[in-house]
């Protein structure tokens, strides 16, 4: 769809045509380009495409085949074979020891922090979209190993770069690590005085650094670590500048009141007041659309 150029609207709605023959459990992902940059948003929705007017009270047939891998002192992969359903099946509950533990989408999870030489007994049920559950699997022991010290350390984190900075802000992202018993997390680190220090931890391959300086050179690392608290090499260094600050504009302050049209400066990005309003010290309101429209052009 193309911008005819008018102001943007915070309540944007736009319809797109569901073939007439889907039915059940669907995902829709819609992606909005932003024109003549590299940037783009995206926004995914669940939905439930109904048919006709019968209820759907079928539950997905019993997960069969379940099987256990990569057991080790203190974790275990868990895989099963696919259940079937009238419409579709939308998920599946893992329990052990006969308590939900976690819902995957798939057929395959990873069980983490078990205690070494103990037995755990696991069973999976499968949900559809309409709630039905299946009968839950039979039942499938596993015992962990004896604690073996692990002294492998994960491999070095690769492809460190930046998604984005602003005046404050730089939007960290690498390539996941590989381990012989699996990754915890990972350490992000930034140079201060010539020294790396920690700065933060992430259970994934993302980190958002904030308050920082405007038009600041930094430099990042990042290392992994795994279950047994090894820590990998560190990855390749990244050198980051940070944006010009925009000073056209005041910082935001939650606890300020702004009148309509009045614009703020926040975490390098510039908004506009969409109404009247005093703050409460909230630091969300910013994100809060009925308060605040990013500006984009600044």
């Amino acid at each position: 769809m193309k911008h005819d150029g008018s102001a943007a609207s915070n309540n944007l709605t736009h319809t797109i045509n569901v073939p007439t023959d889907r039915n059940g459990y669907h995902v829709i992902l819609a992606v909005w380009d932003v024109a003549d940059t590299s940037n783009a948003f995206y926004n995914v929705i669940d939905v439930n495409l109904v048919n006709n007017e019968t209820p759907d009270t079928v539950a997905p047939s019993q997960p069969t085949e379940l099987n256990a891998s990569k057991v080790s002192a203190n974790s275990v992969e868990i895989t099963w074979k696919a259940s079937t359903d009238n419409i579709g099946v939308k998920e599946y509950q893992v329990l052990r020891n006969g308590e939900v533990i976690d819902t995957v989408p798939g057929t395959t999870f990873i069980d983490k922090k078990l205690k070494a030489d103990t037995e755990y007994t696991y069973t999976i049920k499968a949900l559809d979209s309409a709630g039905n559950i299946s009968k839950e699997s039979e039942k499938l022991k596993v015992k962990t190993t004896h604690a073996i010290p692990d002294i492998e350390a994960p491999s070095q984190p690769k492809g460190l770069h930046s998604m984005g900075t602003t005046a404050t802000t730089v939007d960290l992202m690498w390539s996941p690590s590989e381990d012989n018993v699996g990754v915890d997390h990972y350490i992000v680190y930034r140079e201060s005085a010539g020294v790396m220090n920690k700065i933060g931890t992430a259970a994934n391959t993302s980190f958002m650094d904030k308050d920082l300086k405007a038009n600041t050179s930094y430099k990042y690392v990042v290392t992994a670590v795994d279950l047994a608290g090894n820590e990998s090499s560190r990855s390749d260094v990244l050198n980051v500048t940070t944006k010009l600050e925009d000073s056209a504009y005041e910082k935001w302050d939650a606890r300020k009141a702004y009148t309509k049209g009045d614009r703020v400066v926040h975490e390098g990005k510039v908004y506009e007041a969409v109404q009247d309003h005093q703050g409460n010290g909230d630091s969300n309101w910013i994100f809060a659309l009925s308060l605040w429209k990013p500006v984009l052009n600044k």
